[in-house]
């Protein structure tokens, strides 16, 4: 007599929860791949955030930089309290300057002014960038030049 020879076992496909026999629970699925972390940007406490001051300024006037490609002034209203300002931003690459114009933006006002290509800064509009988007931060609805953010 010649010995036999094995079959080739088929593995069997994953039971679905009504193919399962009574009395036995279904396989676990996989456990799934966990997403990477996102790296964490540097902590800040709530005294270092509350020393930023956030107003909200009405885009008067935007004109091209002299000397710089990427660059707008931006003369900007921010109320009684604050007056007029003049900002250096890059957004030049993003929108056309009548874009801006009129637009109520949000403006870091107690930053150290700084001279941008021979022409000064006095404040931070601020944007959000995804990708090659880049857009100024507005507000939901229309408020006072000057307005505070908190």
């Amino acid at each position: 007599m010649e010995p036999e020879t094995p079959k080739p076992v088929q593995p069997t496909p994953p039971a679905t929860p009504d193919e399962v026999p009574p009395g036995r629970a279904p396989a676990a699925p996989p456990p799934a791949t966990p997403a990477p972390a996102a790296p964490v940007a540097e902590l800040i406490t709530i005294q270092d955030f509350a020393r930023m001051h956030l107003r909200v300024a009405r885009v008067l006037d935007v004109r091209d930089h002299p000397n710089a490609n990427k660059l707008y002034i931006l003369d900007v209203d921010l109320g009684p309290e604050l007056g007029k300002r003049q900002l250096v931003a890059g957004l030049k690459p993003f929108m056309p300057p009548e874009a801006l114009k009129d637009k109520l933006v949000v403006v870091v006002t107690n930053i150290e002014p700084a001279v941008l290509r021979g022409e000064r800064s006095e404040g931070m509009l601020l944007a959000a960038q995804d990708g090659a988007t880049v857009v100024p931060l507005t507000v939901a609805a229309p408020v006072a030049p000057g307005s505070k953010i908190r």
